[in-house]
């Protein structure tokens, strides 16, 4: 009897401590078979900087790429910005010259090239003091092309200009009377600032409104005039009445 006691005592001992090694045992799990809570959310998934947004939930933008994305955008419009703020000083600084002023001043004396782009803009037909009837035209002359905005007929525009009339000499010989002359009478040379003006003044020449009118910012125009077309037959001094005028123009900024 003491030999089947002691035996059952042993084995009851050995069940015990099988039991007891199975509660300690570590247990592992193979990579990528974690057990997930089906009670809980899926986690989201926290990209890294290879993490495209196919890799995010429902497609959702990068909220760091958006930002950069934005930064740039900036960047660039600032750029531009800067750019085409250098761009304007460079030329009102060219076109405000010394060099350039003198230039439109030799214009309002001499006239546009042989080659400039004529622009017919009015034609009238005037009937002079000895009753002859003559065909007058109103003509704007691109000597140089702009690439700016076009200037309407509503703006307010800033000028480098030289504006000239014409002195009509005697009829007698070349010795005993001058010939007619060409006389300019205001410029930016003289002033040394443009002009600002609104084409809507009601004073203004309808030449220059008109002569103006379509012209690109940067654009180098000479107007000539029949007396017609600015200030007629009453003049303003120190134009005397019936002469010819012509305007020397570079629009350089419109609103």
């Amino acid at each position: 009897m003491a030999m089947i006691a002691l035996v059952l005592i042993v084995g009851t001992l050995l069940v015990v401590g099988g039991q007891s090694a199975g509660v300690f045992a570590e247990e592992t799990v193979a990579p990528g078979d974690e057990l997930v809570d089906p009670a809980l959310p899926v986690p989201r998934v926290q990209p890294d900087a290879t993490t495209g947004a196919a890799d995010r939930p429902n497609g959702e933008p990068d909220p760091d790429e958006a930002s950069e994305a934005n930064r740039s955008a900036d960047s660039s419009a600032d750029a531009n910005e800067a750019t085409r703020g250098a761009d304007a000083a460079a030329a009102a600084e060219r076109w405000l010259g010394r060099a350039e002023l003198e230039r439109l001043r030799d214009l309002a004396l001499s006239g546009a090239p042989a080659d400039a782009e004529r622009v017919v803009v009015d034609t009238r037909f005037v009937t002079r003091p000895d009753g002859e009837v003559v065909r007058e035209r109103l003509a704007a002359f691109v000597v140089e092309e702009g690439a700016g905005r076009r200037v309407s007929g509503d703006a307010e525009v800033t000028l480098t200009f030289a504006f000239a009339y014409r002195e009509r000499g005697g009829a007698g010989s070349a010795a005993e009377e001058p010939a007619d002359r060409w006389v300019v009478y205001d410029s930016t040379l003289r002033r040394r600032v443009p002009l600002t003006m609104s084409l809507e003044t009601p004073d203004l020449p309808a030449a220059m409104r008109r002569g103006l009118v379509g012209a690109r910012i940067g654009e180098l125009r000479v107007i000539e005039s029949p007396a017609w077309f600015a200030y007629g037959e009453e003049g303003r001094p120190p134009i005397p009445p019936n002469a010819r005028k012509r305007f020397v123009v570079r629009a350089i900024e419109t609103e």
